[in-house]
């Protein structure tokens, strides 16, 4: 039996197999309507978009002062403020949320299952309750594993006043490196 063939008129793209057990593909196009791939185009952009300029990285904008909804105060500097020490022991006193805590619990759902309700999330790789210490750098390190940590789940600050304060220093690198990176 004769395969059967189709003869191009217009411009188009044939895709087939090499071994020929699969049908070819093909695209036949109207004229002045032809894709043209720009095999010059960055790394993991679309070849196909044409003359696309992308942006130089912005310049970071000095931060504005503002008002703290945790502690209830304004500041000038975000970042001076939260290293102060009123703004963490505010933050860490556990009396401050207890109107929160209280609407969280009239919400409470009979033979309630966190493992069904609550899954884990793929980002944990950490959890509080497993040592978590800073290295002589100041970086967040597993001493378990001996590796540097990339997330963790912080649920409870007790301890002493230097095991906060040093907790405060990490959970500070952290956000000044999550807001690094979504300013660049």
């Amino acid at each position: 039996m004769l395969k059967k063939y189709v003869i191009f008129s217009k411009p188009y793209i044939l895709i087939e197999d090499i071994k020929g057990k699969h049908q070819p593909f093909y695209k036949e196009y109207e004229d002045g309507k032809i894709p043209c791939i720009d095999l010059h185009s960055p790394v993991l952009c679309c070849p196909f978009l044409k003359n696309k300029r992308f942006k130089s990285t912005k310049r970071r904008k000095e931060r504005k002062g503002g008002f703290c909804e945790i502690c209830y105060q304004k500041y000038a500097s975000y970042d001076t403020h939260v290293r102060e020490r009123t703004h963490r022991e505010f933050a860490l006193d556990s009396r401050n949320y207890k109107d929160i805590d209280d609407i969280i619990d009239s919400f409470a759902i009979s033979n309630f299952d966190p493992d069904l309700y609550c899954p884990v999330s793929p980002l944990s790789r950490k959890s509080a309750s497993l040592p978590i210490d800073l290295d002589e750098r100041g970086e967040l390190m597993d001493w378990e594993a001996g590796k540097m940590l990339d997330t963790i789940v912080f649920t409870d600050a007790g301890g002493s006043e230097d095991e906060k304060d040093r907790l405060c220093k990490a959970v500070y690198k952290v956000e000044n490196f999550i807001n690094e990176y979504l300013n660049e």
